[in-house]
């Protein structure tokens, strides 16, 4: 009724209430003296503001005591919170500051608030605890650098190794960094993101792109430490894209190889549960289960597939990473959760296989590494596709001779289409591939699909249908140029007179 009497919602302020109560400990008048003192305590809403403020100061800063089945504060770490603190920006300022903290080896964590683990910071008569001064002198750059230079000077560094002062360029660095999240870290995109706000790729303005450092550079931080100090202050590791492809896809299909292992050492230590197709109860190693099981909702390929394959932030296929497919077959053979064959010839809802993939993005030595941990050969998808047809779109010469040279691929099978790997070089306008098909293996051209596929090509081009740089149009005309020539109509009498003999 005392709440009911107040311009507030009485439901969300009862919802507050009880929160603060059963999770935080907090009395009704301790409750009452902190609204007192921040007022607009009672009326935020629990899920947004009170639950991942409550996990961290228990998580992150070791505040959790045992009450019973549940955990609440502190009474100590209770005693050095300000009123509003529930109402501060976790996201923005408090959580990315703690985090700085940790990567500079400063106090951080429960040695803020407890006594017991204090040095000598009650100095000249100061008695603000450091997690006091902390959210006192967190919010602005140059106010905490300064703050960060002075702890460093009393307690010293447990990771800063010269003698340079913590800047707030840098804290402003680590800032954006923290809040692009951990999908970003997980593909390491920030490498080309920098201090200027500019990217590499897309910035019309990008200036001196050699001059500038990029906004890792100038905070001294690694994605992989950031993946870290992420998932320590809350994000979720078991985060997916539109896609449904995890953090493990993207730290491997970018090649972001520390990334991908600070991923699966983290994740190994949660007790959570893995959200793979592959099994429903809990792994006793989540992050092993996940860069090896983990399938995308949307085609079930797994890592292995996007570390064979390449990607980028907005582009597929753009060349596998040898270092990253040898460790992901490293840890199934330390693991044993899954026989390393099976990895290595895993499917997609369609059929394809991690060789097809890599044969597609022209990874020659991803390639090599498959066929020699017996990758079979011979699969087919649900077209009718072997590694051959992927060879040939992928259009990467070398892959092509080796598959058919060292794992005997055979390049003149048809999918069921009717559709040879020489139609398949020839749509995707792959001169080399074709040119060694038709002359060094002799690939019947059954039907006359690829030379009428060129032809098409070739017409569109003249007739403006499509747009197509002046480089893929020449390459388009010399493919066609194939199909027009001498040993053409050489073989095609040949084959009419035996025809007619016949």
């Amino acid at each position: 009724s005392t709440f009911a009497q107040q311009p507030i919602d009485v439901k969300t302020s009862l919802l507050a209430i009880q929160y603060l109560s059963v999770h935080g400990g907090y009395t009704f008048d301790e409750i009452r003296d902190m609204h007192a003192r921040f007022p607009p305590l009672l009326e935020m809403d629990v899920i947004r503001h009170f639950r991942p403020k409550m996990r961290f100061l228990k998580e992150c800063l070791g505040g959790a005591t045992a009450a019973g089945q549940v955990k609440v504060l502190s009474p100590q770490l209770k005693a050095h919170l300000p009123g509003n603190f529930f109402g501060s920006r976790l996201e923005r300022t408090i959580a990315p500051r703690h985090a700085f903290l940790v990567h500079v080896g400063l106090p951080s964590g429960k040695s803020l608030w407890d006594d017991a683990l204090k040095t000598n910071h009650n100095q000249k008569g100061s008695d603000k605890s450091l997690l006091e001064e902390f959210l006192l002198m967190h919010r602005k750059p140059k106010q905490f650098a300064a703050m960060c230079n002075k702890w460093r000077n009393i307690y010293g560094s447990t990771t800063l190794k010269d003698n340079l002062p913590i800047t707030s360029e840098q804290i402003v660095a680590f800032d954006k960094l923290f809040q692009r999240g951990i999908l970003s870290a997980a593909r390491d995109d920030s490498a080309y993101s920098f201090t200027d706000g500019s990217h590499e790729n897309g910035s019309a303005n990008r200036k001196n792109t050699n001059i500038l450092p990029s906004l890792l550079q100038t905070a001294n931080v690694t994605s992989a430490q950031l993946i870290q100090y992420l998932i320590q202050h809350g994000s979720n590791p078991w985060e997916a894209d539109v896609r449904g492809a995890s953090l493990f896809h993207w730290a491997s299909g970018c090649g972001n190889l520390d990334g991908l292992k600070q991923l699966v050492d983290c994740c190994d230590q949660l007790d959570s549960r893995v959200q793979t197709r592959e099994t429903d109860s809990t792994p006793r190693s989540p992050g092993t289960h996940a860069a090896l099981l983990w399938k995308a909702s949307r085609d079930d390929a797994t890592p292995f597939h996007w570390a064979a394959a390449g990607a980028g932030p907005k582009e597929f296929g753009i060349g596998g990473h040898i270092s990253v497919c040898n460790y992901l077959l490293e840890l199934c053979t330390k693991s044993s959760i899954i026989p390393e064959r099976k990895l290595i010839n895993g499917e997609t809802k369609d059929g394809n296989t991690i060789l097809m993939w890599s044969a597609w993005s022209r990874s020659l030595d991803i390639v090599k590494l498959l066929v020699r941990n017996r990758a079979d050969t011979f699969k087919t998808n649900r077209n009718g596709c072997t590694v051959a047809h992927w060879a040939a779109s992928g259009g990467d010469l070398s892959v092509c001779q080796y598959l058919h040279k060292m794992a005997g691929v055979d390049f003149a099978v048809e999918n069921y289409a009717r559709n040879t790997p020489l139609s398949h070089s020839v749509a995707y306008g792959r001169f080399d591939v074709a040119k060694w098909l038709k002359d060094d293996l002799k690939v019947e051209d059954t039907g006359s699909n690829a030379e009428d596929l060129a032809l098409d090509f070739v017409n569109w081009a003249d007739m403006g249908v499509g747009l197509i740089s002046e480089e893929e149009e020449i390459e388009r005309r010399s493919v066609y140029s194939l199909f027009n020539s001498f040993q053409d109509w050489k073989r095609e009498e040949t084959g009419e007179n035996e025809d007619i003999q016949m």
